[in-house]
């Protein structure tokens, strides 16, 4: 998803990416089994992590900033269980044309 705004001299472009990608699927015979494997993974595994990078071109008259977090996420489906890894990318840029605006912090 991307979306461009354009304002009072003011540019901005936002872009949106998710992207999964298939770890794992283990299958199951009772409940019992399905919760000591999930509460194995989910102590075993690290929580989502987040970056964030930001830059900042005071004579261009540019800032853009990243966002990406990466996580897993378990899906259980009758006798299965899916294990995706989820990465979601934000990035946006703002770009000032006119003199007239300020970058604020």
């Amino acid at each position: 998803m991307s979306e461009h705004f354009e304002a009072q001299g003011i540019v901005q472009d936002f872009e949106k990416r998710i992207i999964y990608s298939v770890q794992q699927v283990f299958q199951y015979t009772d409940k019992k089994e399905l919760e000591v494997f999930l509460n194995q993974k989910v102590q075993k595994d690290s929580p989502p992590q987040t970056f964030v990078i930001k830059t900042r071109d005071s004579k261009g008259k540019k800032e853009t900033s990243i966002h990406k977090v990466t996580g897993l996420q378990y899906i259980v489906l009758k006798d299965k269980v899916v294990i995706l890894k989820a990465i979601q990318l934000v990035k946006k840029t703002i770009l000032i044309k006119e003199n007239k605006a300020v970058f604020k912090d």
